[in-house]
């Protein structure tokens, strides 16, 4: 279907789709996958979303487990949810809940208290698309003074912890 129409024309259709329907077609083709998971386009996408999506988190004391949600909110006159999806979330914490360390651009680090115990995971999760990774373990002093903070850097055009 991309031959028939221009790369461009391509370009801006997907740009203006939720992430949800991009990841559907990154199995599409080869060449939508590419163009789909590029740096430049999801640079393009992110800039040219006007997101109202929040992530909601709370704890039940029930199950002694967070609980994460999407809420998409009204974007015309008082806070209002539109919409609300609970997401699977796929991590278990050693003391009960996690630090949100920060989050940038949709992306959220989650520490289990590395603060107190070097050896817990530091997990960047995108809950759009519903993937993470465990960062490697930092080599730092544990007992010296230190802060994360989670950011973008333009030169790398990469995440930075």
């Amino acid at each position: 279907m991309a031959d028939y129409f221009p790369t461009e024309l391509l370009i801006e259709i997907l740009l203006r789709l939720p992430v949800k329907s991009l990841i559907r077609f990154t199995a599409v083709c080869k060449s939508w996958h590419a163009l789909i998971t590029s740096p430049s386009f999801i640079s393009s996408h992110l800039s040219n979303t006007r997101n109202h999506t929040l992530l909601a988190r709370r704890y039940d004391k029930h199950d002694k487990r967070e609980r994460y949600s999407l809420l998409e909110v009204a974007e015309d006159g008082p806070f209002s949810v539109k919409s609300s999806s609970e997401l699977g979330f796929p991590f278990k914490s050693q003391i009960g809940y996690f630090r949100i360390v920060g989050s940038c651009d949709g992306l959220v680090c989650l520490s289990d208290d590395f603060f107190a115990n070097p050896s817990q995971p530091v997990i960047l999760w995108n809950p759009s698309v519903r993937n993470h990774v465990i960062l490697p373990k930092p080599t730092i002093n544990p007992t010296a003074p230190h802060i994360f903070v989670l950011g973008f850097g333009v030169a790398g055009h990469d995440y930075k912890l």
